[in-house]
């Protein structure tokens, strides 16, 4: 069970990441300054989401034949959920 926590806290972190570079190009298109603090933990998340995600799973890779599998099923919940909400979400707007 702490494998499928581990892959969820690790793809939080790399949908965190995504959300701050889609709103770091949402704001550079509209031509509005970033704060510098803010800019930095952009660039910050993205950087380290990746050796987040290795790490993480070789940490995992060790505890058993099982654990790789309740890693990437962790890691999957978080991603379908999201688009999950993000279908429930463009379709409550279309009805509109």
């Amino acid at each position: 069970m702490a494998c499928v926590f581990l892959g969820a806290a690790v793809s939080a972190i790399n949908l965190y990441g995504l959300h701050r570079i889609s709103r770091f190009i949402g704001s550079a298109m509209a031509e509005k300054k970033e704060p510098p603090k803010e800019l930095f933990l952009t660039f910050g998340v993205v950087l380290l989401k990746l050796p987040v995600l290795a790490f993480g799973f070789l940490l995992v890779r060790d505890l058993g034949p099982s654990a790789s599998g309740g890693f990437l099923c962790g890691f999957g919940v978080v991603y379908f959920a999201l688009m999950g909400w993000a279908q429930a979400l463009s379709s409550a707007h279309s009805s509109r």
